[in-house]
């Protein structure tokens, strides 16, 4: 089920749905919390959603970054 709710984002991303590929992508990490990519996912879709504030994305993206570095360092 991660892996389609992963796939899923990666679809809404490419039509820059930037709100629900957050949803899908923080789905895909809730059931599957291993999958450190599915955090950093996330956290893109966060980062490069141009309607949010880029200093509250910044903050927001750079925790879920640093705790997937932390988890998986490679």
């Amino acid at each position: 089920m991660s892996k389609f709710k992963a796939k899923m984002g990666a679809v809404v991303l490419r039509k820059r749905d930037y709100k629900q590929a957050r949803e899908f992508y923080l789905a895909a990490s809730e059931l599957d919390p291993d999958t450190l990519e599915y955090l950093a996912h996330y956290a893109w879709c966060q980062f490069i959603d141009p309607t949010q504030d880029r200093e509250k994305a910044l903050s927001g993206a750079l925790p879920k970054v640093e705790q997937a570095l932390r988890r998986s360092p490679s």
